[in-house]
Parts: C-alpha cells; sequence; structure tokens
C-alpha cells in the first residue's frame, strides 16, 4: 500500500507546472573550449577481424509453438494502458524501468537488473497485449535493426567455474534469441546505436561495430588508450559527419579528419563547458544542429554547431539527468533524478515545465508510423514502473 500511494503522489502527471528562471532554471553561454586535436588512423581502421565459431544460439524463454513474431511472445498478457503502469496492472515485470524504445510494432521495455542476479529482461508492448520476451541481465539499452528485431545491451552474467560472459548482447532472429557476446572486448554493453546500417556496441574496454557481416573494433589504438581509464563509454552520436562519444569522466568529439576533441575529464575539472563528467546520454537534435548530453551528476549541455557555442542548463529540483529525446514539435525533453524527487521536464518557450514528478532513467515518444500517436509520452522510472501521458501540446 505505501508503494501504490507513493506512485499517486509521486505521478504529478500532466500538471504542467511551469517553473520559471526564478524557481532554478539557470542558462550560461560559453565560447567554445576546443583542445588541439591530436591525429590519429582514419575512424573506421580495421584493427581486428572476428570469426563466427562462438555465436551462442540460446532460447532465453520458452517459446510456444508457431509463436515468435515479436520476441518470442514467451507469455502475453492484455491490458490496457493506464497512467501509471506498474506490474500489478499491466504484463510489467518490474517496478524499475530502466530503458525504452520505440518501434513501430510498439514499445521496447528493458528492465533494471532487481533482485534476482540473473535479471529480469526485456517486455514488448503494443498497446493493447503484453509480450515478456525472457530474463536478461540488466539492461542497459535496446536498439531495432531495419526489420524491426531487437538488439539488447546489458550487464551480462559470468557463468561456470570458469567465469564465462553471456547474454551481454542478444538478438532476436529467426524466432530464436542469439548470444554475441563472444563477439565483444568486454561482456558489459552500455550502449547500442544504430548509424546508416551500422551497429555500434559500446563497452567499458572501447567500440565494436558490426555491418552486418564483419564484427571489428571501430576505434584506432591512439584513441582507445586514451579511452582506456574512462571506464565506459555510456552513449554515441553521430551527425555532421562526426561521432560523439559519451563516457565515466568526459566527452569525446571525433571529427571528420579523424582528430579528436576532449571536453571534461580530470584534466579540464574546471572546465564550463559540460554540466558534469559522467556522461549518461547523447542526443542529436532534429535539425541536426544541435548535440545535448546529459550527464548525472550534473546537468545538461549543448552544443551548437551553427553558433559554434556551449549552452549550460540546469534543470529544476534535480541531481543528474539520465536521458535527452525530443518531442513531435522539436522540443527537447529529460528524464531526471534525485534524492526522492526528479521526473520528466521538457522546455517550452524557454521555460522547463514538468510532465512527470517520479525520478525518471529513460523517456520515449510515439511517433508517426508507430501503434503510439506522437504524442503519447512514456517515462521509465526508478521505482514507480512506467508512466504513461501526453506530451505537451504543440502551439
Amino acid at each position: 500500500m505505501k508503494k501504490r500511494l507513493l506512485v499517486y503522489a509521486g505521478m504529478a502527471f500532466v500538471c504542467l507546472t511551469v517553473l520559471a528562471v526564478g524557481f532554478g532554471v539557470m542558462m550560461i553561454s560559453f565560447a567554445p573550449e576546443r583542445t588541439t586535436p591530436q591525429s590519429l588512423a582514419a575512424l573506421t581502421d580495421k584493427l581486428r577481424v572476428y570469426d563466427d565459431t562462438h555465436i551462442q544460439k540460446v532460447t532465453v524463454s520458452p517459446l510456444p509453438s508457431g509463436s515468435a513474431s515479436i520476441c518470442g511472445e514467451a507469455e502475453t498478457v492484455t491490458y490496457g494502458p493506464a497512467i501509471t503502469t506498474t506490474p500489478e496492472n499491466s504484463g510489467l515485470k518490474s517496478w524499475s524501468v530502466r530503458t525504452l524504445t520505440m518501434g513501430e510494432n510498439g514499445l521496447w521495455i528493458g528492465y533494471a537488473k532487481g533482485d534476482d542476479p540473473n535479471g529480469v529482461g526485456v517486455s514488448h508492448y503494443d498497446g493493447k497485449l503484453w509480450r515478456f520476451c525472457g530474463q536478461m541481465p540488466n539492461v542497459n539499452s535496446i536498439a531495432l535493426d531495419e526489420q524491426g528485431n531487437p538488439w539488447v545491451g546489458t550487464d551480462g552474467l559470468l557463468v561456470g567455474t570458469i567465469p564465462a560472459p553471456q547474454k551481454s548482447l542478444m538478438h532476436f532472429e529467426n524466432g530464436v534469441w542469439v548470444d554475441y557476446t563472444s563477439k565483444l572486448r568486454d561482456y558489459r554493453v552500455r550502449s547500442v546505436t544504430f548509424y546508416r546500417g551500422i551497429l555500434y556496441v559500446s563497452t567499458p574496454f572501447g567500440l565494436v561495430e558490426f555491418d552486418g557481416n564483419e564484427w571489428t573494433i571501430s576505434l584506432s589504438a591512439d584513441l582507445t588508450s586514451v579511452l582506456a581509464n574512462d571506464s565506459s563509454i555510456n552513449s554515441i552520436a553521430f551527425t555532421h559527419g562526426e561521432m560523439w562519444l559519451g563516457t565515466d569522466r568526459r566527452v569525446i568529439r571525433i571529427l571528420v579528419d579523424g582528430s579528436y576533441q576532449i571536453f571534461g575529464g580530470p584534466a579540464l575539472v574546471d572546465s564550463p563547458v559540460l554540466g558534469g563528467d559522467k556522461i549518461r546520454k547523447i542526443t542529436v537534435s532534429p535539425s541536426d544542429d544541435q548535440v545535448w548530453i546529459a550527464a548525472d551528476p550534473g546537468d545538461l549541455a549543448v552544443y551548437s554547431y551553427s553558433t559554434n557555442e556551449w549552452t549550460r542548463y540546469a534543470i529544476p529540483r534535480t541531481r543528474g539527468v539520465n536521458d535527452v529525446e525530443f518531442d513531435s514539435a522539436g522540443r527537447p525533453c529529460v528524464a531526471t533524478t534525485d534524492y526522492g524527487s526528479g521526473g520528466v521536464y521538457c522546455l517550452d518557450n524557454g521555460v522547463w515545465k514538468n510532465l512527470v514528478g517520479a525520478p525518471t532513467y529513460t523517456i520515449a515518444f510515439g511517433c508517426d508510423g508507430c501503434v503510439f500517436p506522437r504524442d503519447e509520452l512514456f517515462a521509465g522510472t526508478a521505482n514507480n514502473a512506467l508512466i504513461v501521458g501526453k506530451a505537451l501540446p504543440h502551439r
């Protein structure tokens, strides 16, 4: 009962509380801080090509006969949407939703680890039917290929007397889940991202890419050494022919000519550019002009290509920013956490407006051509399950 009361007390949904500058919003502009570019080999240097001898095909859940259209459909539950969707009134498997990805056929839901050392796993919801796709470790990221099939990046498992990693990178194909952990440089996957048909997988020990045929190390040895002490690459973004990497200690911008710039990190402790060194998410604006960088702990930093300037935003009542997404009107919305607070805030005419009043890890919007309309908002929270509502109205 106490948890239920916390759910409804924390919702504060669609109250659209206007939080003005005097209430804690801060925006500061800085001239760009550019480090001296250092030459390195081309970004696509192929340092090692993996073979296919250790691909493991596994069924992570019992598959009913003839039922493998979405993700195995090991369990199906039919419920209508609720403003606060919980394991008690839906097919959700956990109160802690770690990541959300919107596809044309519905919403993919990745759960935090929970109490089970084997994790909770992944679910799918199409507006009517919930499917439990199978148990997996702590889910950090989900990306969809051109066929709409999920690639799932997790913290992985170490199994056996001589520990062998499993279930770090899972792909649903031809009716079964395929385990690609053996292709990685580390069994802990932080992010999976598609760019121009290539899958990029980030781990604490670098970046691996898959073009559909070959698995290769994506970064040169020089840049890999720069990243050696950064603990993890948590987020990847592409724009203007450049790659942006967000790590536990800094942001690295890899330019078209292969040189790179470093923002933040131990050498730049007093750098005014970033809102924090532990980067959670990098997102490119729909116009491709801006790169939005979320830090936790910390706040929000934005780089503009058109002005070559950085801007900082302090989000009201928050300890850190976990996610940045854009609604159908092109407005940035952030998922934030704090001790007993946090939520979803969207920037509307210079003011951050609160849409969700519960600590939030991840957000997703419906889209044109999706089963969910583009004004539908989903918030995956730390302990209030899944909150469903509407985006800000179009002006």
